[in-house]
């Protein structure tokens, strides 16, 4: 028998929905994805900590895979996935993300972008947290965020800015320069809120990709390891053989286990 593609039908991720979000804030429609374990509907007094990462479109499945995959070992506990993708009819993903997620606005007349990640980071804490906190069962108390290459950018530059929000971060292959300008300027003066934070920072960079990036985050990773607290738990890997991209599926699954491990329960 021949099977054409066209007639394949579709495959749906098992306990996933999706919420529609227009928001005033960055003039963007968005779709939250968000995946609840298997224990959810059978458990209805537990609440549960939350990972919140940037990206949806791409990496979903792959986040969701791996949570499923190390709870299977016992290496985290159950967790909800939250990931923040772009809505709309024609969403153009890399315009809306690249605006998002830079700090600071780059290039010149039309080709002028980005500038709008303290609007998007606004967005997260005051649509995205409040929408899932109100609608499903989660345990406030434990926040992480990731992202990878621009989201991995903004995850970092949410650590920095908003030292409260979230409790945990993984930064993947993060940009953090563009054409040699720095994307976190105002990097340095950071280093009191890194003596002082009590958080998690799993960094992680493929060495397969561009010398810039290996570069930049080994050198983020120096900086931080030099001034930070007792209390701020950092993990550093460069993942031999991996690229830009590709890296992804090996640095989530061991970013999660270092930001949620602590919290793991015994499996029955």
């Amino acid at each position: 028998m021949s099977v054409q593609a066209g007639n394949l039908s579709r495959y749906e991720i098992p306990n996933s929905g999706v919420h529609q979000l227009s928001s005033e804030l960055t003039g963007s429609d968005y779709e939250i994805l968000v995946w609840v374990p298997n224990s959810y509907a059978k458990e209805p007094e537990r609440k549960y900590p939350v990972i919140y990462i940037l990206d949806g479109q791409w990496d979903f499945s792959n986040v969701e895979a791996s949570i499923r995959n190390n709870f299977a070992d016992g290496a985290i506990p159950e967790v909800i996935l939250v990931a923040i993708s772009f809505g709309g009819e024609t969403p153009e993903h890399m315009k809306i993300r690249v605006h998002d997620c830079l700090p600071i606005e780059i290039g010149e007349g039309d080709s002028l972008r980005g500038g709008g990640a303290p609007q998007f980071l606004q967005f997260i804490k005051q649509e995205v947290i409040p929408l899932i906190e109100s609608s499903y069962r989660v345990d406030d108390s434990y926040r992480v965020l990731g992202g990878c290459s621009l989201g991995g950018l903004f995850t970092l530059y949410a650590m920095m800015t908003e030292t409260g929000l979230f409790d945990a971060y993984i930064a993947l292959g993060p940009s953090l320069s563009w054409h040699g300008r720095s994307l976190l300027p105002e990097q340095k003066s950071h280093a009191e809120k890194f003596q002082s934070m009590k958080t998690r920072l799993w960094l992680g960079v493929g060495d397969q990709d561009s010398s810039r990036t290996v570069e930049g985050a080994k050198a983020l990773y120096e900086e931080v390891r030099s001034v930070k607290s007792d209390d701020f738990q950092l993990e550093f890997r460069v993942l031999e053989g991996e690229g830009h991209s590709g890296m992804k599926a090996e640095a989530y699954n061991r970013g999660l286990r270092f930001v949620f491990g602590h919290l793991k329960k015994p499996v029955e």
